[in-house]
């Protein structure tokens, strides 16, 4: 299904393979988990764009690879997904990945937290300092 276009089966074998799952070895894992991220990824599939960060944010694939992160997060974050919205908020905001932007790096923490994810409330708190 995924070699049909299916982004969410693309998505389910990305997975498979960056959780050790797929019996294959660590380098062949990490080659097809970036690769069927990437496609469902590219395709707009939101779950994706936020593993494929977080991956690149822990330096998964070799190296950490921030500015990566930062734009698939962001990515997700456009998506409406709260969890991106805080986290590629927090990037912006201490300038990881990507030139600092306090403000906007607020501006997605707020969307988050007006999607009622609480740890956006509780940075935000802290952050604006109420």
């Amino acid at each position: 299904m995924a070699d049909k276009g299916d982004v969410a089966a693309k998505f389910k074998l990305g997975k498979i393979y960056a959780t050790g799952e797929s019996g294959e070895d660590e380098q062949t894992s990490k080659f097809y988990a970036k690769m069927w991220y990437e496609e469902a990824a590219n395709a707009g599939y939101n779950d994706a764009q936020h593993n494929l960060a977080l991956l690149h944010y822990q330096g998964y694939f070799g190296e950490v690879d921030h500015e990566a992160a930062f734009k698939w997060m962001y990515q997700s974050a456009q998506s409406g997904d709260s969890d991106s919205q805080l986290i590629a908020g927090g990037m912006y905001y201490n300038g990881v990945g990507v030139e600092e932007n306090q403000q906007a790096g607020l501006e997605l923490i707020r969307k988050s937290a007006s999607q009622g994810n609480e740890e956006a409330r509780e940075v935000l708190s802290q952050l604006e300092g109420d």
